[in-house]
């Protein structure tokens, strides 16, 4: 029986970098490589935020004015909340929500603290000194949360973070699109989904 549901920020709950500043852009595969070594660097606290924002910029060959503005444009970072916080909403009903994120402390004090309050539990990457796909984090997490890590079920945009939960015993769904996630956590917990997206129990 699942006890508890973990969300991920970037890609789920709100716009990842990648999809408000990189997806209408065609990468190399060399850009591709740095991004995602980028990206590790920052999750694993080796850059600086400043710096992680300066780099990228120069990866994608952009101004940085520009990427500044992609990159805090709030209104795209936030378009899809709604939905998703209307059903963190729902299900701390019944179970317990947290937050799981790869992050550093200015993204999380821009992006991530405006809504916490909404889970139950949030635990981030620079707070803890760990990051997804560790399994440790994971780990940490459900220990958070008081549940074991067989009662979680994480939902992330990667499917790397979604191997990391699952070798920590967790269930994990990579998160596609809004109606996607419904249905899954539908399946998960028995659950079905109203005209609106509310859950209801079956």
């Amino acid at each position: 029986m699942y006890k508890a549901i973990i969300f991920d920020f970037f890609g789920v709950v709100g716009q990842s970098t990648y999809q408000l500043v990189v997806s209408d852009i065609a990468l190399s595969d060399d850009q591709h490589a740095q991004l995602s070594d980028l990206h590790k660097a920052m999750d694993n606290g080796f850059v600086t935020d400043a710096e992680f924002l300066h780099m990228y910029a120069q990866i994608l060959e952009m101004d940085y004015a520009l990427f500044i503005q992609k990159y805090y444009e709030s209104e795209l970072r936030f378009q899809n909340s709604a939905q998703i916080l209307q059903l963190v909403s729902d299900l701390k009903k019944t179970h317990t929500v947290g937050l799981l994120s790869n992050v550093g402390a200015d993204g999380y004090a821009k992006f991530i603290e405006p809504i916490a309050n909404n889970f139950d539990v949030v635990v981030t990457s620079f707070q803890v000194g760990l990051a997804k796909p560790e399994r440790a984090i994971f780990e940490y997490m459900a220990d958070q949360l008081r549940v074991d890590a067989s009662e979680c079920i994480m939902i992330d945009d990667s499917e790397t973070n979604c191997e990391g939960a699952r070798a920590a015993g967790m269930e994990a769904s990579r998160y596609d699109n809004y109606l996607q996630l419904m249905q899954k956590i539908s399946q998960f917990i028995g659950r079905a989904t109203n005209h609106i997206g509310h859950l209801y129990l079956l």
